[in-house]
């Protein structure tokens, strides 16, 4: 819907239509302000980065998103784990611990898999929801890993609480990032309740038990990370049994302003927010993995891009995954 309203103002002044994105996508600052009139000149150069990457026709297309009045490096230290990567090292000791109830995935025999056939895990799951300003993607990728695959199991799809990982899980970082073999450990343990018990606030709070109660659980997870996630294509087999929570590097223009189309797997050289696989395509010969993000359903595909495949890395998507394991 937005994307048509805004489509609609395609020919009209950039003014106009920086005005009626400033509406659609509810900015706080006042359009007669000192602050409007510097985001103004900055939602015309991604504008003019927009138009110039659509006229290319390379199968991607650009728009204007909620993003569209910051630059490049406003928007990575804004929304995105510039030191996810430095905080691996202490989150692979966490897991090293949770040995108990996480499994290095390794492929068998039988699921060798020698062509990569599509699949799709949206139907699977909710609609996408928004973690704002908090540094939450972690949570939100733990919760819909597990929402995709309850659903796969049990027929039905269910709004889970990320507020609970991010008040509760204190092993990880609430709204300053965190990690999924801490997060999953987290849920074998204590389950997770519905949102609308413990409802998303995007700031961190205090752990609320009484609003807790073990409404999903799970019993494990499967894991592959880097060397493993690229053996005997462990990673697209992984990734058949169910949604994945995984990271990208989410800070190249495309994906601030991505609208439809395969993302590139070039320029990508920093992995800095968690997102869901949810399947894996091919269109005219181009393999892609498609995600799901926390960005709410007015980014990209409603809440979901292609992430072009590459044998040399796929902006990080295929360099970890993690598959929660149900009783």
């Amino acid at each position: 819907m937005i994307n048509k309203i805004l489509d609609s103002f395609e020919n009209k002044s950039v003014k106009d239509l920086f005005k009626v994105w400033h509406l659609l996508f509810k900015k706080t600052y006042t359009l007669d302000s000192q602050e409007a009139k510097s985001r103004f000149r900055i939602f015309k150069d991604n504008l003019k980065y927009i138009k110039e990457n659509n006229a290319q026709n390379n199968g991607l297309t650009l728009g204007l998103t909620e993003f569209s009045d910051l630059t490049n490096d406003e928007y990575r230290k804004l929304y995105l784990d510039n030191d996810l990567a430095s905080k691996l090292e202490e989150m692979a000791r966490e897991l090293e611990s949770q040995q108990i109830m996480a499994g290095e995935w390794q492929p068998t025999q039988e699921n060798q898999i020698q062509e990569n056939k599509p699949f799709d895990y949206t139907k699977y799951l909710p609609p996408a929801r928004s973690q704002g300003s908090c540094g939450s993607c972690w949570a939100f990728a733990t919760v819909a890993a597990i929402e995709g695959g309850y659903a796969m199991k049990n027929g039905s799809c269910e709004y889970l609480s990320p507020q609970q990982l991010v008040d509760c899980d204190s092993k990880n970082h609430g709204c300053n990032g965190g990690w999924f073999s801490v997060s999953l450990a987290y849920v074998v343990k204590n389950g997770l309740t519905l949102e609308k018990n413990y409802p998303y606030k995007a700031k961190q709070s205090s752990c609320k038990k009484s609003n807790i109660s073990k409404d999903v659980t799970i019993s494990s997870f499967k894991y592959c990370e880097k060397k493993t996630c690229s053996t005997n294509n462990a990673f697209y087999n992984l990734l058949k049994e169910g949604p994945l929570a995984v990271v990208i590097d989410a800070g190249t223009r495309e994906f601030q302003n991505y609208k439809s189309g395969i993302i590139p797997a070039s320029g990508c050289y920093k992995l800095n927010h968690a997102v869901l696989a949810v399947g894996y395509g091919n269109k005219d010969g181009r393999a892609y993995y498609i995600i799901r993000n926390s960005w709410g359903s007015k980014w990209g595909q409603n809440g979901n891009a292609f992430v072009a495949y590459s044998s040399k890395g796929s902006c990080y998507v295929d360099q970890y995954g993690f598959l929660p394991v149900f009783k």
